[in-house]
């Protein structure tokens, strides 16, 4: 795994993990001082973790949109020469029987 995929993945279970900490932070007990210092690293640690999933995310989708319109400009290249021209066998398996056919196609 890339170091990139590695931190990535590591950021996204401490994100998990973070924000169920906080979800299990009982209301009642923010005003006692160790559980709101517990809270606000908890939280600033949470944000952090998901701006490097949202950064991993967005370099993740421009080289997905780079592959896309680089593959894609050659394949719109490429169609005028996708074009299947019929062969001599095409005609020969249309005067064959249907149940033939069916068969040769599941192949």
């Amino acid at each position: 795994m890339s170091e990139l995929k590695e931190q990535t993945v590591n950021a996204l279970t401490i994100l998990f993990d973070k924000v169920d900490t906080l979800r299990h932070i009982n209301i009642r007990d923010m005003l006692k001082p160790d559980i709101y210092y517990h809270y606000e690293n908890t939280l600033q640690a949470a944000y952090d973790a998901l701006t490097t999933v949202e950064d991993a995310l967005t370099s993740l989708g421009m080289k997905l949109e780079y592959e896309h319109w680089r593959l894609g400009g050659a394949v719109e290249e490429l169609k005028p020469l996708m074009i299947r021209t019929r062969v001599s066998s095409d005609t020969i398996l249309e005067a064959l029987d249907p149940r033939f056919l069916k068969t040769y196609d599941e192949l």
